[in-house]
């Protein structure tokens, strides 16, 4: 979800675009779209994806965290591994 919001632009992005740079499927798209929306975490206007407010706060509280467990941050063209597959042992 992180992953999602800090690729979208501060001007707004449409749908397709997040898809592709977030390397999602239609149906995670989808579901995402719906859950971020609700959550009050993206707003969709004129078909432009647009963090809000609450997600701006959001990604500052994961930044946060990830410097308090000392997680490193993904390169901005990383592929995002949005619902990470099971693994088999």
């Amino acid at each position: 979800m992180r992953d999602i919001l800090s690729t979208i632009e501060l001007a707004g992005m449409p749908k397709t675009k997040v898809m592709y740079r977030a390397s999602l499927s239609y149906t995670q798209l989808k579901y995402y779209e719906d859950f971020l929306q609700s959550s009050g975490l993206i707003i969709i206007t004129d078909q432009l994806w647009t963090v809000t407010e609450k997600g701006e706060r959001y990604l500052q509280a994961c930044k946060l965290a990830d410097e308090i467990l000392n997680v490193p941050l993904p390169a901005p063209n990383d592929q995002i591994d949005v619902i990470p597959s099971a693994k088999k042992h």
